[in-house]
């Protein structure tokens, strides 16, 4: 089992963003010293009135603080950008990292960013396959050609290749049976996001399966889960601190339309007592390595990336819980793990 830390990159756009980056590059090192294997952001853009770092910089410049970790995109809105500048910038953090960077890319949902990026949602799915497609082949062969419907290069050489033979892994966020599926089909792996029930994750493990397995790509060596994490001496005093920062988090995602694809049974109006459980990791450190447990035992999961921190949340209680994780979560994996 490994454990990851996805950054809260989002803040109040009122706040100190130089003391947040503070926090961040802090978090990071607590990170490291608690035993966590990698560190995580994601992407968005004009997501007043939030204000969110952009991943690549933020990680390059994080870099330092998480020597011999993992890092990645969780993920970039792939369908927004070209693909040969994203080649490019993973291949750089991939020697950043020492041959560390995963490549965590998605689709995206918000009608704002297609928007200004003169994209239609129509066209997403196929600009997404393409840039896969073609980043692959950027990092694998010598000269490319690729003519796409909405990508071209002719005789092209990227000189930059990543540190790995191959480069970076790229794994693919998805949470519809569609994304699911294209996701075993392209991708080396799944990213399944923050709230999919159990419900709805089961069948969907064993529909990306099978679509790797059809389309002839090696089964993926992690299985990797962002979740909600959060960890206090007591699953009552979990909740009343994470709480409040979860639900708000939540209302901007509604707002954000992030769960207009959904069943109504996984919509995000419902009530915490309702919605949390069986999604959120929440509670002491013996109820959350319960849950990791049921999750791992269920799904196959061997990597929980968890967000500790939601816009809002002090910096002490996100340093606490990651501290937490470090004295008595993570420790009993490690312990369990040597012992098979």
């Amino acid at each position: 089992m490994r454990f990851g830390i996805f950054l809260g990159t989002q803040h109040p756009e009122t706040d100190n963003m130089g003391l947040r980056l503070r926090d961040l590059q802090e978090q990071v090192r607590e990170a490291r010293a608690a035993g966590f294997d990698s560190i995580w952001a994601g992407q968005h853009f004009l997501t007043g009135p939030l204000a969110m770092f952009q991943p690549m910089p933020l990680l390059g410049g994080l870099a330092a603080d998480a020597e011999g970790m993992t890092l990645g995109t969780n993920i970039l809105v792939l369908p927004l950008l070209h693909p040969v500048e994203v080649a490019e910038q993973a291949a750089t953090l991939d020697h950043i990292t020492g041959g560390r960077f995963v490549l965590g890319v998605g689709l995206g949902y918000r009608d704002v960013e297609d928007g200004v990026f003169g994209v239609p949602r129509s066209q997403k799915v196929a600009r997404l396959v393409e840039a896969v497609t073609l980043i692959r082949r950027l990092f694998t062969e010598d000269r490319v050609t690729f003519e796409g419907r909405h990508f071209r290069v002719k005789d092209v050489h990227m000189s930059l290749r990543g540190r790995r033979p191959g480069g970076p892994p790229i794994w693919i966020a998805a949470s519809v049976d569609a994304a699911v599926r294209r996701a075993g089909e392209i991708g080396d792996g799944w990213i399944i996001t923050f709230y999919p029930s159990m419900k709805m994750l089961k069948p969907q493990m064993v529909l990306f399966r099978e679509a790797a397995a059809a389309s002839g790509r090696p089964m993926p060596e992690e299985y990797p889960a962002i979740k909600e994490v959060y960890v206090a001496q007591t699953t009552e005093a979990a909740v009343r601190e994470a709480r409040p920062y979860i639900e708000g988090k939540y209302r901007t995602y509604a707002q954000w339309g992030q769960d207009r694809f959904l069943p109504p049974d996984e919509k995000f109006d419902q009530p915490w007592e309702r919605f949390a459980p069986g999604r959120f990791i929440v509670g002491d450190p013996e109820t959350v390595i319960h849950e990791i447990e049921w999750y791992e035992r269920e799904l196959g999961l061997n990597h929980i990336i968890g967000r500790v921190q939601w816009p809002g949340l002090p910096q002490q209680l996100t340093l606490k819980c990651i501290r937490l994780m470090g004295e008595h979560v993570i420790p009993y994996f490690r312990k369990r793990d040597k012992e098979r």
